[in-house]
């Protein structure tokens, strides 16, 4: 009995999160309440503040839902022993590229800013523990493959890879270009 409660309210809570993430994505954050991701999801609001206590942890979740696929997505690029330097190069563009289109900068920005403590730690420990490991590791791929222009040491990368912040930059557009002078830039061979 108590496995099938278990198994409904993970369901639920599912249902919940899948309502909201579509519903953010097409309406934004600010724009959709409560009572129209429990419509969407086929639960009560009640429901929706049993499981999570409020819309701010419910996007909390999306949030950190979609930053961890983004997480396995770019890992899997990365880590891919199969790829050399350069293919896993033009994938990690390719898939940054997707997703600036796929995603609506504004969205992004409305699910992250303000970030409170909770999200703030969530996208801090993403970024540090698993963006940037994966960016080191590939990185220094790079430099055994002899695919890095050698006018640059890691440290240099790591430093242009801080700077560059997806948050300061409005046009899609020009976004794209960004990563390519980017990700191009580093190749030296």
């Amino acid at each position: 009995m108590v496995k099938k409660l278990q198994e409904r309210t993970k369901i639920k809570q599912q249902a919940i999160l899948d309502a909201a993430y579509e519903l953010f994505l097409k309406n934004g954050v600010q724009a959709t309440p409560v009572a129209v991701i429990a419509k969407r999801a086929s639960v009560s609001q009640v429901t929706i503040y049993n499981y999570f206590n409020s819309k701010q942890n419910v996007v909390r979740r999306v949030a950190s839902r979609i930053i961890e696929g983004e997480c396995q997505r770019f890992e899997s690029i990365v880590y891919d022993a199969s790829l050399s330097f350069s293919m896993k190069l033009d994938r990690v563009l390719d898939f940054l590229k997707q997703r600036i289109d796929e995603y609506d900068i504004a969205l992004i920005k409305e699910l992250l800013l303000p970030l409170d403590d909770t999200l703030n730690s969530v996208v801090k420990w993403y970024v540090n523990n698993r963006i940037s490991t994966g960016l080191l590791y590939w990185i220094r791929e790079g430099f055994r493959e002899n695919r890095i222009n050698d006018a640059f040491n890691e440290e240099d990368i790591i430093m242009h890879l801080r700077l560059f912040e997806l948050g300061q930059l409005n046009d899609k557009a020009t976004l794209k270009k960004q990563l390519d002078l980017l990700f191009y830039g580093l190749r030296g061979h």
